[in-house]
């Protein structure tokens, strides 16, 4: 199909239809895939990438038919006018400049522009048996997390849900079930103190859910019948971060049958920084 395409354009518009073929042949793939949310973008991050994509492709396409338009005026065997060639860097400089500056501005706030900050992030989970002796006793939950950023993390609190589907959830299905433990959370944000204890940058901890699973679920799991799911957001703060400002940690994965790796949730696994009072819903 591409290559009928790039053929045809070709043939009819020379190089000036070859790079308005590469615009739409990019510009279908930004639109097809979701490969954003897997990178963990928020809508404005994500708006701004596509838009800066958008910017580079029409704009070397519009600087490919410009270059063709002035290659039908000039006889093949005159010298390309340094005029038109100036032009022509002019345009890849400007298209370049627009595209950089918009990406930018969907930086994450609090993150990359942030000298100072914490980013706890979720490193694994693991189901262990409460008593290795009596497995059909239940299942716990182990939730591993490491400080990846550059100074130590409060303590964080943590809320979280699990739930047992039939195959993979939809998209619409994961946000609706992350938007609820959201909610929770944003209800009972960490006190504002330097009391609470500390992790370390580079330093990994561990803490076991205060629910688990039961026997019959672990084994509609490990059977391939279920799929488990696990969604958790972590509220903490730092000693950068100023009152009514807090670290918010999304993650969600899930798996079955093969415990020896999980899948993340598309869009639900990024640090962002909440700025406001515990909600009330």
């Amino acid at each position: 199909m591409e290559g009928r395409l790039f053929s045809a354009l070709g043939q009819r518009a020379g190089l000036g239809g070859i790079a308005f073929g590469v615009f739409l042949l990019l510009f279908r793939g930004i639109l097809e895939r979701r490969f954003l949310p897997k990178a963990g973008l928020d809508s404005p991050q994500a708006f701004a990438v596509i838009l800066a994509l958008m910017i580079f492709t029409f704009g070397l396409a519009a600087i490919g038919v410009i270059a063709w338009l002035i290659g039908r005026g000039i006889n093949p065997k005159a010298p390309i006018p340094g005029k038109a060639l100036l032009s022509l860097a002019c345009l890849v400089v400007v298209v370049i400049g627009a595209a950089v500056y918009v990406g930018v501005q969907g930086k994450p706030v609090g993150t990359t522009s942030s000298k100072q900050a914490s980013r706890i992030e979720v490193s694994k989970y693991l189901l262990k048996p409460i008593d290795p002796t009596k497995p059909a006793i239940g299942y716990e939950i182990d939730l591993y997390m490491i400080n990846r950023g550059n100074i130590p993390a409060r303590a964080p609190i943590t809320t979280f849900a699990f739930n047992s589907a039939d195959g993979l959830m939809s998209a619409a299905e994961v946000d609706a079930e992350m938007g609820k433990v959201l909610q929770l959370a944003l209800q009972r944000l960490p006190p504002f103190n330097d009391n609470r204890e500390e992790i370390g940058v580079g330093v990994e901890t561990w803490l076991a859910l205060p629910r688990g699973l039961t026997g019959d679920a672990w084994k509609a799991i490990a059977s391939g019948t279920k799929r488990f799911y696990l969604f958790v957001v972590l509220t903490y703060t730092d000693a950068a971060l100023g009152p009514d400002q807090y670290w918010i940690t999304e993650f969600c994965a899930s798996q079955r049958k093969d415990f020896s790796y999980f899948r993340l949730c598309q869009g639900h696994n990024r640090t962002w920084l909440h700025v406001g009072a515990p909600t009330k819903w």
